[in-house]
């Protein structure tokens, strides 16, 4: 069951979970460089968002079919699930964000839309924190709206994780690429990993808000994950051997 995408590590009622999203298209044993165009939007519908017990290595339940981009967060007993709705079974037409949730991980809610699209953007990548005063919820939303540069992050808030309003200059990466985000809240700050794209790869950085409007940024010399041109990427399938191992150069962040 390799490889998967995007993925959210959880704690819930004491035990560590991984939402994993799973290309159904992966299932199929053809290599990844000869995959037909059309096989990789023909099981869109298939693809899951399922969850696995770290602890048991065995999945629990597949909450989502048919989404893409999903996500987990958890708040008072609950598991969240956020995920975009593939529209015309094509894999970057994403026009609904989707929610379902559960108290046991075994019965789930019918999924429902909690956010629209813009005519011109689609959704992608989203993740969720609580806000700075525990008493709402701030959700990120990756979008590609032609406005920016693909792709940019725009920063919603609700009361009941249903109904979102869009906070007023809310944005983040209008002038640069920044994608694969994960926000967090902690020490009076909103605190966003992002992906920054450079010579070629991909390196990991951080910046910070308190409003969600003006932003600081960690020195670039500082990411939390470089780029190493070295570093094999996994194969498709088989076991990893000594020289596939991922052997990024962690720094830590200071301000």
């Amino acid at each position: 069951n390799s490889p998967l995408v995007e993925t959210t590590p959880f704690v819930f009622k004491g035990r560590l979970y991984l939402l994993e999203n799973w290309r159904k298209m992966w299932d199929y044993p053809i290599e990844l460089d000869n995959y037909p165009k059309n096989l990789k939007t023909k099981y869109l519908e298939a693809d899951l968002a399922r969850i696995r017990d770290v602890e048991l290595d065995k999945i629990v339940s597949t909450p989502l079919v048919g989404y893409g981009f999903c996500s987990a967060f958890v708040d008072n007993n609950k598991v969240y699930i956020l995920g975009s709705k593939f529209n015309d079974n094509k894999i970057w037409n994403s026009k609904q964000l989707c929610l379902t949730c559960s108290e046991d991980l075994l019965l789930w809610s019918h999924p429902r839309c909690i956010l629209e699209a813009n005519p011109d953007e689609s959704f992608f990548n989203t993740n969720v924190c609580k806000s700075l005063d525990d008493n709402s919820y701030i959700l990120l939303v990756e979008t590609d709206d032609p406005k920016w540069v693909k792709f940019t992050f725009r920063f919603f808030k609700s009361d009941d994780m249903f109904n979102w309003q869009a906070i007023d200059d809310g944005i983040y990466g209008k002038d640069k690429y920044v994608g694969g985000p994960a926000i967090y809240n902690t020490g009076g700050y909103y605190y966003v990993c992002y992906l920054d794209e450079t010579d070629g790869g991909w390196v990991t950085r951080l910046t910070r808000s308190k409003d969600l409007i003006q932003w600081e940024d960690a020195p670039e010399n500082k990411p939390l994950i470089a780029f190493n041109r070295e570093n094999r990427c996994y194969k498709l399938r088989g076991g990893r051997s000594e020289d596939t191992r991922l052997n990024s150069s962690h720094v830590a962040i200071s301000y």
